[in-house]
């Protein structure tokens, strides 16, 4: 397991074949936040699968590959959801 410092908490390991990447998201305030952002982490490429904890923004994603601080910025853009 590798750690990476920085503002984002991402955490990365191989399990079942897929790599599992750990991201915080602030903005989250209400149940249509934690509906919206899955699918638009669900857009990044590779992504198999999206898990959020609850508003506190932990987010986990299982994906083919490491997934960036940068795709999830970008998969964000135009909302006020950010990797923090």
């Amino acid at each position: 397991m590798r750690r990476f410092s920085g503002t984002a908490s991402i955490i990365l390991k191989k399990q079942d074949n897929y790599m599992i990447n750990k991201f915080t998201i602030s903005g989250l305030h209400c149940e249509s936040c934690l509906k919206l952002v899955p699918l638009l982490l669900r857009e990044i490429k590779g992504v198999k699968d999206v898990r959020i904890s609850g508003l506190d923004g932990h987010v986990v994603l299982e994906a083919d590959e490491v997934i960036s601080r940068q795709a999830v910025e970008q998969a964000l853009a135009g909302t006020d959801y950010k990797v923090s």
